[in-house]
């Protein structure tokens, strides 16, 4: 059973036989679908925590509660797999962040990204994961997959680079230079790689943290 906020994406995994839901999770509680056996996390919980949250300091109220909430949905050794981008050790201040930074430097690189795909702010590390799950959940696993994550987008690279099937996106995608301000932002991230260039500078990190429920202290 999945959740997604995209009403497209349910759209899709219904019509493929999937049980998928338009939610959000902060929505969900125990009455709602009923238990469950386990809970799988991937590539949402770095979307939780707002950039206004962050500034109010907040962040970790937010990943509590997201923690709180799984809890209630699982049995005591229940397991909760979450896999998310983190800053890594090289992520610059948030105030350094800046479009008038020199151009190629890790300050500019995230401010282009920030207008590219505003809305998020990453969590600090696996720590702050850890502390902020720790009185509901026990880490029983971490792996870090920031090299995994290089290569699958140099392998998306290599699939799209020379594809026929890169034109139509690229058409639907004309009329955005009318209609959206920052949407040069979103071409010169994609253009010049700029996800993958944080990975590799480890100014973003990657982590897949496995946890299991404890009983209420």
């Amino acid at each position: 059973m999945g959740v997604t906020l995209s009403p497209k994406q349910a759209v899709a995994c219904q019509r493929n036989g999937l049980d998928v839901h338009l939610l959000d999770w902060k929505s969900i509680d125990s009455t709602t679908f009923g238990p469950f056996d386990g809970i799988v996390s991937v590539g949402a919980f770095e979307h939780f925590c707002s950039v206004e949250e962050y500034l109010a300091g907040t962040q970790e109220r937010v990943y509590e509660s997201f923690f709180k909430r799984c809890r209630l949905l699982l049995p005591a050794g229940g397991r909760l797999y979450l896999q998310t981008m983190t800053w890594g050790r090289n992520a610059p201040a948030y105030d350094d962040i800046s479009l008038s930074a020199r151009k190629g430097s890790n300050e500019y690189i995230l401010a282009v990204m920030q207008r590219a795909y505003p809305g998020s702010w990453l969590p600090a590390g696996e720590e702050q994961i850890e502390r902020c799950a720790a009185p509901y959940f026990r880490l029983v696993s971490r792996k870090n997959g920031r090299r995994d994550y290089i290569e699958t987008m140099n392998r998306w690279d290599r699939v799209w680079k020379w594809s026929p099937r890169k034109i139509v996106p690229a058409l639907k995608m004309l009329p955005c230079f009318l209609t959206d301000h920052d949407f040069r932002y979103k071409l010169e991230s994609l253009r010049n790689g700029y996800n993958r260039v944080c990975f590799i500078r480890e100014v973003m990190d990657h982590q897949r943290l496995i946890f299991e429920a404890i009983e209420p202290s």
